[in-house]
């Protein structure tokens, strides 16, 4: 076992020696009095244990290691508390106490200090300073005196006044009854005799008449009164407001109860797979060249959102031509087998995609697999026979891409730019056009026109 550590004790005030005993309390060989901490004497130092000397049993040796594995020992450091000494009373210097004696003689003796005769010492002075400087004498005004109090109460004396009684109130004379106003007298057309006086009436018959008119006369409640003065003096402005609610009220009911007149509705001049915003008829020219160039015309002319170009055969005719006539001047290289199969009805126009107006045409087909071969034949002067109606002009092969879920066959000319797209929607219905965005547009009007 190793040595007991040493800690150096610190030493009080009053250092008292001790007898070494053999003590498991040790503090640099000394041995600490703990009895004399009771009597006041206080000292500091490190409790420590010297293992050489205790005696350790087998129980306590396997607790205290058990204790260490689980780290519940800890080292404590306990510390007597420091016991001070209360101050007492402290003696002071001789020289200091006879100071203190000499000033409250001192003090004593003076007579205490007349403030009033200081400060009217101060007010003479100040008046013949200023006697001497303007010549004139000055009066000093004198504070008020305290006025007596105005009032008093004798005990056991009573004041007794007279009490003076409020002239009794008289009843106001009662206001005269009005009288019938006279009635006019017509215009004498003749001379007439004189008039006889009228008989004169006894004031007991006028009284016996105004109690008569009194009690025919209906008592009118205060309210009813104000709510009738209130009306006569609006009654044009009520007057008006009547009138214009019946006039409202019987326009209003004029338009409600008359006939509904039937919108007459112009029909469309020809067919189309979808509504359009405008239709414009186009001579259909033999010549092919000069036909494009019209279709190419209208790309900058109109700038509606749909608008469909309706071939026809004369100037003025509101008949389109049928779908074999417009391939046979639009497409001069597709099979001629598409053109007799296609149904009558077909569309071509312009659509506006992201501000820019694409051409398209559309043709209702019966037969998917007839169509599909004769465009497979026909791609590589598709866009050739188009120009200028489709504004480019590409030999390259297509190739099948997919936008949005629409399956197309598309020409590219440049990388990310194409010349021409075409597909199906349906199986029915034949789109071809310039740009994907155009060809799922106009997918997607099919789609909703042909909705159940």
């Amino acid at each position: 076992m190793s040595e007991p550590t040493q800690h150096t004790a610190n030493t009080t005030s009053e250092p008292r020696a001790y007898q070494k005993q053999h003590s498991v309390l040790t503090n640099e060989g000394d041995v600490f009095d703990i009895i004399g901490a009771e009597k006041g004497i206080v000292e500091q130092g490190t409790i420590v244990t010297d293992k050489k000397r205790e005696r350790r049993s087998m129980w306590s040796v396997v607790r205290d290691a058990s204790k260490e594995w689980a780290g519940g020992a800890r080292s404590r450091v306990e510390q007597l508390p420091i016991f001070t000494k209360e101050p007492g009373l402290t003696v002071a210097d001789p020289r200091e106490r006879v100071e203190v004696i000499t000033e409250a003689a001192t003090f004593g003796k003076q007579r205490p200090s007349d403030d009033h005769k200081s400060v009217i010492s101060r007010i003479k002075t100040l008046e013949s300073d200023a006697r001497h400087i303007s010549h004139q004498p000055i009066t000093l005004r004198e504070a008020p005196k305290p006025r007596p109090a105005q009032w008093g109460h004798f005990v056991g004396e009573t004041a007794t006044q007279p009490r003076t009684i409020p002239p009794e109130r008289s009843t106001p004379p009662p206001a005269p009854l009005p009288t019938a106003p006279p009635t006019p007298k017509p215009l004498p057309t003749a001379p007439s005799a004189p008039q006889q006086s009228a008989p004169e009436t006894t004031a007991s018959a006028v009284f016996h008449g105004a109690s008569q008119q009194e009690k025919s006369v209906p008592r009118v409640s205060r309210r009813t009164t104000s709510i009738l003065h209130a009306f006569f003096a609006h009654r044009k402005s009520l007057a008006v407001g009547l009138l214009g609610v019946l006039l409202i009220g019987s326009g209003t009911s004029w338009y409600l109860a008359r006939p509904t007149q039937p919108v007459a509705t112009e029909p469309p001049a020809a067919p189309s797979f979808f509504p359009v915003t405008l239709q414009t008829p186009i001579l259909l020219n033999p010549s092919t060249g000069t036909f494009h160039e019209s279709l190419a015309a209208h790309r900058n002319i109109n700038t509606s959102e749909i608008e469909q170009l309706y071939p026809v055969v004369t100037v003025g005719s509101s008949t389109p031509t049928t779908t074999s006539e417009l391939l046979s001047v639009l497409a001069p290289h597709l099979n001629p087998a598409l053109a007799r199969t296609a149904d009558e009805t077909s569309m071509v126009g312009f659509v506006t995609v992201d501000e820019k107006r694409e051409p398209f045409i559309i043709i209702s087909v019966p037969s998917f697999d007839t169509t599909f071969g004769s465009m497979l034949a026909w791609e590589a002067q598709l866009t050739t026979d188009l120009y200028p109606f489709f504004s480019v002009t590409h030999t390259a092969s297509f190739s099948d891409i997919q936008i949005e879920g629409q399956s197309m066959r598309a020409q590219y000319f440049t990388p990310g730019t194409t010349a021409a797209v075409y597909g199906f929607v349906g199986r029915n219905f034949l789109i071809i056009t310039e740009t994907p965005n155009a060809f799922v547009t106009l997918s997607l009007l099919i789609q909703q026109s042909i909705a159940p």
